[in-house]
């Protein structure tokens, strides 16, 4: 960390020090109170807001001299668990906590670190009174606290009848399955496996039942699942990697990642879970502690990092915790790529890097080249782009692709002003999804530019609308645009406020809300909404021009 930094973050922590409270905006909201002693304010400072920027590796480092404090300050001391935690260091977490006042002990996440531990010294009846006098937090919660109870009273002695039900048919039934399988409940067994293997969403859950019966020598009845499961969820990085280690005799490698017959690895995979649905609601530090928790009961299971490598893409991009990251470059050829084409993405490595390791033995060679061809894409290199991505479709002239495949190969087309394949591509993108609303507003406001099929095109936007529930400010400019186009001003300047209130960063539908303002001689208010679209930093030069000119000149 450059000087520089470090007086900047020193400055914004010192004034979020003099604050009367420090909130997180999820399950580890905690008051703050004001340091007793200012001896350690600069390293307590440090590590606070590295700790809130996710950067729980130097958030350590910095809390790590001052344990002091842990008698006087309660946000330290959550600070620095959840750091210890998400570092790997939970027995040291777990001593921390031992040391804290009983009503410090008593909340979350403490609780959650202690009923973990207990459940790895295999104190099953501690662990579920730890774990069941906590509830209502919120819905996901007390989900996975309903979880947890459920598993604990397996293998307790403590008979505990449980008042709650869960909401989530999918919790509940990877639930059911792993208790049937860990029971040995072979009927039980047989009916959850039926009922997962129906569902085309849990494909993690496919290749824990395809490991399983490979371990049991049924090699082809697992491959066969594999494959099935692999046809709808063919991003799947988990199907990829077991795929091409049955190919390569490699099947041990992955098939003691999970044992069923461990009540730890089963808890393990209950708190991944979990991890996974608060990565997806952006709540990062509950994901990563639960993910760390995770890991400690079961470290066998190593493609798991890839959740901890993706909440570091997520929130510190150029900060990659590489342990994590050569862990999971280390599980194989499929992990490897992906791990280093998000490096790729965030320009941490050149793309160069991985194209000269592709050839004609490249497993999934097809998927590969889509990457590259995305790449070029998001980079605005449109040539490079449209080269791979008929270097993947060449693969397999016959073989009809994915609707998001033509339609980035369309907007690559349009980009280089070839409308004629542009929109043949879009056409076809439709033909395979005709309810993918971007495609269906990308093509239809090419027509409106185009003066063409404006008619359909209006009607092709109001489903687009439609199907986007009136939520996309840049969807709703499409349609007002069409408005506009066909003199409709009234209905236009309705739709086009709406798009501009709905979307505030966006300078191509001020550009129109002002259009449209102008036309009904409401010039003060058109100029008003034209100079504010100059004060944004994402306005592109051409857009900007051609307001600055109807600022002066009008339409």
């Amino acid at each position: 960390m450059n000087i520089l930094l470090k007086i900047k973050i020193f400055l914004i922590t010192f004034f979020l020090f003099l604050s009367t409270e420090i909130s997180y905006a999820n399950i580890f909201d905690d008051k703050n109170e004001r340091l007793k002693s200012s001896k350690y304010m600069t390293n307590y400072l440090y590590g606070t807001i590295l700790n809130k920027r996710n950067d729980f590796l130097n958030s350590q480092k910095y809390l790590s001299g001052i344990e002091e404090l842990k008698n006087k300050h309660e946000l330290f001391n959550l600070q620095y668990v959840i750091a210890l935690t998400i570092n790997g260091d939970v027995n040291r977490a777990y001593k921390h906590i031992l040391d804290l006042s009983p009503k410090l002990k008593s909340r979350f996440p403490y609780n959650l670190i202690i009923f973990t531990k207990l459940i790895k010294s295999k104190k099953y009846a501690e662990a579920q009174k730890i774990i069941s006098s906590y509830n209502n937090i919120d819905p996901l919660y007390d989900e996975l606290i309903f979880s947890l109870k459920r598993w604990t009273i397996l293998k307790s002695d403590i008979q505990n009848k449980l008042s709650h039900k869960s909401n989530s048919i999918q919790i509940d039934l990877i639930n059911n399955f792993l208790i049937s399988n860990y029971l040995g409940n072979q009927n039980d067994k047989s009916f959850y496996e039926s009922e997962i293997l129906k569902n085309k969403s849990l494909h993690r859950y496919h290749a824990i039942i395809a490991m399983q019966k490979i371990k049991k020598g049924k090699y082809s009845i697992g491959k066969t699942i594999l494959q099935n499961s692999f046809r709808d969820n063919n991003n799947s990085i988990f199907l990829k990697q077991l795929i091409v280690n049955l190919d390569l005799k490699q099947k041990n490698k992955f098939l003691y990642y999970f044992n069923g017959k461990e009540f730890e690895d089963n808890l393990a995979e209950v708190l991944y879970l979990f991890s996974g649905f608060y990565f997806d609601r952006n709540e990062t530090q509950v994901s990563q502690l639960l993910l760390a928790l995770s890991n400690y009961l079961n470290p066998n299971f190593a493609s798991n990092y890839l959740l901890a490598f993706e909440q570091d893409i997520k929130n510190n991009k150029d900060k990659i915790n590489f342990k994590v990251f050569n862990q999971i470059q280390n599980v194989g050829s499929e992990y490897k790529w992906y791990v280093n084409y998000q490096l790729v993405l965030n320009d941490l490595i050149e793309i160069g890097e991985l194209e000269k390791v592709l050839n004609k033995k490249t497993n999934f060679l097809f998927s590969k080249y889509f990457d590259i061809a995305n790449f070029y894409r998001y980079k605005k290199d449109y040539k490079k782009a449209i080269k791979y991505y008929l270097m993947a479709e060449n693969l397999d002239k016959n073989k009809i692709l994915s609707w998001d495949f033509y339609y980035y190969k369309g907007i690559c087309y349009e980009r280089l002003d070839n409308w004629n394949l542009a929109e043949k591509n879009f056409l076809k993108s439709l033909k395979i999804s005709s309810k993918q609303y971007r495609v269906i507003n990308y093509l239809a406001y090419s027509w409106l530019e185009r003066k063409k099929n404006i008619p359909r095109a209006k009607k092709m936007l109001q489903q687009a609308n439609e199907l986007s529930n009136w939520k996309l400010g840049y969807i709703i400019d499409s349609l007002g645009w069409a408005y506009f186009l066909t003199n409709d001003y009234v209905e236009a300047e309705r739709l086009l406020k709406l798009a501009y209130e709905k979307s505030p960063y966006e300078a191509e539908i001020y550009d129109h809300y002002g259009d449209v303002l102008w036309r009904l001689n409401k010039k003060l208010q058109a100029r008003y909404v034209w100079k504010n679209a100059l004060k944004l930093e994402t306005i592109d030069d051409k857009i900007r021009k051609k307001i600055e000119y109807k600022i002066t000149n009008g339409l």
